[in-house]
């Protein structure tokens, strides 16, 4: 199922970018959570998180200059770039547990499948993906609910 979704030109063309370079470097990249929610209910969202089916901070130390780091979290895997003023945060898809309520999580594990990677997540609503495939310049949206969150 495709799934829609409309950003500003800038945000188009970052995606455009990130989407080739996921390609290239043979990973998959996806929305997940927040956006894809929205997007089901037709509200618009500003959550633009990705995830990377791998490991995020190497994947964002070979994308194209043009696409700044502003900062790397090694421990969670994560990365924030900047493009064109504008800020989005990439995680790497991972295995973590809670030694005890309320704490931050211990990852295990980067770079697990999305297979893993539900496993961590909060609420099925928010164990949705979106795969962002880019085809001839232009983008789609994998819709992708493995524990039946749409429901």
């Amino acid at each position: 199922m495709t799934i829609s979704f409309k950003f500003e030109k800038d945000i188009e063309n970052f995606l455009k970018i990130i989407s080739k370079n996921a390609q290239n470097q043979k990973v998959r990249v996806f929305f997940v959570g927040g956006i894809v929610r929205d997007a089901l209910l037709n509200k618009k969202t500003q959550d633009l998180d990705l995830i990377i089916e791998g490991n995020a901070i190497n994947f964002a130390q070979n994308l194209p200059e043009n696409i700044k780091i502003k900062s790397i979290h090694e421990d969670f895997g994560t990365v924030k770039l900047n493009y064109n003023n504008i800020e989005i945060d990439i995680a790497s898809t991972r295995k973590e547990s809670y030694p005890y309520s309320g704490c931050l999580p211990k990852v295990e594990k980067i770079g697990v499948s999305i297979k893993e990677d539900v496993k961590r997540r909060d609420f099925s609503v928010n164990s949705l993906y979106a795969e962002i495939i880019e085809n001839n310049n232009k983008l789609d949206y994998k819709l992708i609910d493995l524990v039946n969150g749409t429901e």
